[in-house]
C-alpha cells in the first residue's frame, strides 16, 4: 500500500494531548493520526445520507398534485435570482 504525506496544524492543547500519547503508548504520532482518521472515516461512512434518512421518512415524494421534475426541469428555474 503506498502512501502519501499530509501536514495539518493543531492547537497547542491537542499536539501536547497527541504528545502524551506518543510518550505512553510508544506509538508514533502517524500512527496514532492514522488510526484517528481511519475510525472518523469508518463512523461516517456508516452513516446513512440525508437522502436515506428522508426516505425512511416517507419524505420523499409525500407532496401529492405538484410540479414532479422541479429539480431537474430548467424551465423552474427561469427568472430565479433575479
Amino acid at each position: 500500500m503506498g502512501s502519501e504525506r499530509l501536514s495539518l496544524r493543531l492547537p497547542e492543547e491537542l499536539r501536547a494531548g497527541l504528545e502524551g500519547l506518543v510518550a505512553t503508548t510508544g506509538r508514533t504520532e502517524s500512527e496514532l493520526a492514522r488510526e484517528a482518521i481511519e475510525e472518523y472515516v469508518r463512523r461516517h461512512a456508516e452513516q446513512p445520507s440525508c437522502f436515506e434518512l428522508a426516505s425512511e421518512a416517507g419524505l420523499i415524494g409525500c407532496v401529492e398534485g405538484k410540479v414532479r421534475d422541479r429539480s431537474t426541469n430548467s424551465k423552474h428555474m427561469e427568472g430565479f435570482g433575479r
